[in-house]
């Protein structure tokens, strides 16, 4: 095919050896686009016809189950496989690759079948398969330059090959494939992401608003493996070059965590387009395990105008069949890809839609107003209930967990109009098994103890807690439980004051909306005679809705600041912890230490995520950033406000201002 093979050998680099890195997943159910049904044997050639001489290239036509032949043009099969008889007695078995299916069903159509030489049983023939897209497949018999055909009977009828010949299409196979023209191909297009490209006739599709556009290759569904898959990123402000490094690289590493087994160095690639434009893009695999399967991922990165757009070939490791297929849908994605807006979307492709201004901004007259964020109209008082006091923002609540002693103490704050954006601190929870080992071992001997319903930790860290504190920290009257799950880790901010991991997160509301936070727990293992079990200590969780974590950062810093635990809390602290032969500890300086790290944590954190972040979460509400020249301040606005704002005063936010806290909202009058 043409300008492909380029793009190929380029991936291959990357991609080490076929056989190396091989494919992917599912069976190749790929339709390729007008399938042949199966079609039985009508003809009954008893006695030759006339002078002996049957017409031309009939049988051959009939055999294949097709009136013409020359059909075969538009309705490739998607595999040819020959076997052929060497002279030591063995079969020779070749398999063709695609590029080589176009040549191969020419030299087909050139074969003509002369005279009718008669029956034999004569069976090891050499034979030439062709599988069809719809699972049927046809086969041709032939030995020395006679076409060998099965009738209705079962018997085998001999006919004698003239001008072009089954063995010069066989040949053909041997020869390896070549620049293919485009008519087995078709275009596929995505409305959602404003993008066309082109995929093999009758390859399945799908759009899924978080992952992307699925081109299938070869299952029954677009995205069972192997498949590609495209996403386009608007105004992410990250160039193709340093997109592995600050967006694509970290994705995996949190996303697979212990799973991501490998990946490579970013190489460059010099892709020629269909339109015969060349093109620099950056490609990288990675290799990683999910549900017991060892699969590889291969992205290539490209910059089509402002825009980024990421092409993945996903299959399965040291699976030569779905690499190649895989591999092959994401050839022709990229380089038949195409913008279908001309690039100049400034908004996501789904955002909801923002009404219209009332009227035009015109220089000079000030048609919207500018409205304080939450955030910095907080007015804070103490609260104090003996044992610790701080300062929260009034109207928030704090509950105590009613459960909880010195040892174990439980608080939460939260402003109960938005419950995700809250504080939870716990002292300590107890009884976990260490690991599912443990947990298996107690069960499979003690059935019946309490304990043997004591939940265990995947990951002795933070987010092994995150994932089963919500079993150990029970929902009461007094202190009911905001329950999140699906905790997955970004990154690691550092190390709390007890030595446990600080880490940025993401999770689901018990609404199934996205949260973000930063959590830290230390974890310690004891043992049990038998087995292991592990406590926690200091769990500390502050969220906020995806994308608003940084707006509400300095709520959180003011509030954890300005906790103070009381001499009286302390001294009991100390007295259960001696009774349960526990060290006591110095907790006077607990929060303000455990300030200090996790903002300057996150003052160092991924910058590249919560760019991306933040910016998803103004296209889902329906806002843009700008920036006040004149008062040094951040604000939401409407989508449409800078197309029809004239000054000077407000400006586009670049993407380091995208970091910053939001100081208030524009809004039209």
């Amino acid at each position: 095919m043409r300008n492909l093979k380029k793009l190929l050998a380029l991936l291959l680099v990357l991609t080490l050896s076929a056989t190396t890195l091989s494919a992917c997943g599912d069976d190749d159910d790929d339709d390729d686009g007008g399938s042949r049904k199966k079609k039985e044997p009508t003809i009954e050639v008893d006695e030759p016809t006339g002078d002996g001489t049957l017409t031309k290239g009939d049988l051959l036509y009939k055999a294949l189950g097709d009136s013409d032949l020359s059909q075969i043009e538009g309705t490739l099969p998607k595999s040819v496989t020959a076997t052929v008889l060497k002279k030591d007695g063995n079969d020779m078995v070749m398999t063709m690759d695609k590029g080589a299916i176009r040549k191969f069903a020419e030299a087909l159509i050139t074969v003509k079948i002369g005279q009718y030489q008669g029956n034999t049983k004569k069976r090891d023939f050499n034979t030439v398969k062709m599988q069809w897209s719809d699972g049927s497949d046809t086969t041709l018999m032939y030995s020395d330059n006679q076409f060998v055909y099965e009738n209705d009977d079962g018997d085998y009828e001999v006919y004698k090959l003239t001008g072009g010949t089954i063995d010069a299409a066989v040949e053909e196979l041997s020869k390896g494939g070549g620049d293919e023209p485009d008519d087995d191909l078709m275009t596929v297009t995505c409305d959602e992401m404003k993008f066309k490209t082109k995929a093999l006739e009758g390859t399945l599709t799908e759009y899924d608003e978080d992952d992307g556009f699925y081109i299938g290759a070869g299952a029954s569904k677009a995205r069972i493996i192997p498949y590609a898959l495209l996403y386009r990123w608007k105004g992410l402000g990250v160039s193709a070059k340093k997109y592995f490094d600050e967006i694509g690289i970290p994705f995996y590493q949190r996303a697979y965590g212990d799973n991501l087994i490998s990946y490579s160095e970013v190489q460059e690639l010099e892709v020629e387009m269909a339109d015969g434009t060349k093109k620099t893009m950056y490609g990288c695999q990675f290799t990683y395990t999910a549900s017991g399967n060892k699969l590889v991922a291969y992205r290539v990165v490209g910059e089509f105008g402002d825009d980024l757009v990421t092409f993945t070939a996903k299959y399965v490791y040291d699976d030569e069949e779905t690499y190649e297929s895989a591999m092959e849908a994401l050839e022709y994605a990229v380089v038949y890809f195409e913008l279908t807006d001309g690039g100049t979307v400034k908004k996501d492709p789904t955002p909801t839609k923002t009404p219209e201004p009332t009227k035009k901004q015109d220089p000079g007259k000030d048609n919207y107003t500018v409205v304080a964020s939450e955030q910095s109209k907080i007015k804070y008082e103490r609260y104090d209930n003996g044992l610790f006091s701080a300062e929260i923002p009034k109207g928030w609540k704090v509950e105590i967990h009613e459960q909880s002693d010195y040892i174990h103490y439980t608080f939460q704050i939260y402003n109960p109009e938005k419950p995700d954006v809250r504080i939870l601190y716990n002292m300590q929870t107890t009884g976990y098994w260490a690991t599912k080992k443990d947990y298996d071992w107690y069960n499979n001997n003690y059935p019946k103890n309490e304990l043997s319903n004591q939940p265990y930790l995947t990951e002795q860290n933070t987010l092994g807690v995150l994932r089963e504190i919500y079993k150990m920290i029970p929902s009461t009257s007094m202190f009911p439980m905001r329950v999140y799950s699906g905790w997955e880790k970004i990154e690691t901010l550092g190390r709390d004051v007890f030595g446990g991991e600080i880490i940025h997160v993401t999770a689901k509301n018990p609404e199934g909306k996205g949260i973000e936070g930063i959590c830290s727990a230390s974890v310690m293992v004891f043992n049990l005679y038998y087995v292991n079990m592990a406590n926690a200590y200091a769990l500390t969780m502050m969220t906020a809705p995806e994308g608003e974590l940084s707006s509400w950062i300095t709520v959180f810093e003011h509030i954890y600041g300005s906790i103070v635990y009381s001499q009286r809390y302390q001294s009991e602290l100390n007295k259960q912890l001696v009774a349960s032969g526990q060290a006591t500890m110095e907790i006077s300086k607990l929060c303000s230490q455990m300030t200090d790290i996790v903002i300057s944590g996150w003052e160092g954190r991924q910058a590249a995520y919560d760019r991306i972040s933040q910016k998803q979460s103004d296209a889902t509400l329906g806002y843009e950033r700008v920036y006040d020249t004149e008062k040094n301040e951040i604000y939401r606005a409407p989508l449409d406000f800078l197309d029809n704002y004239s000054g000077s005063r407000y400006q586009k936010v670049t993407d380091d201002q995208y970091l910053l806290p939001v100081d208030g909202y524009i809004q039209w009058k």
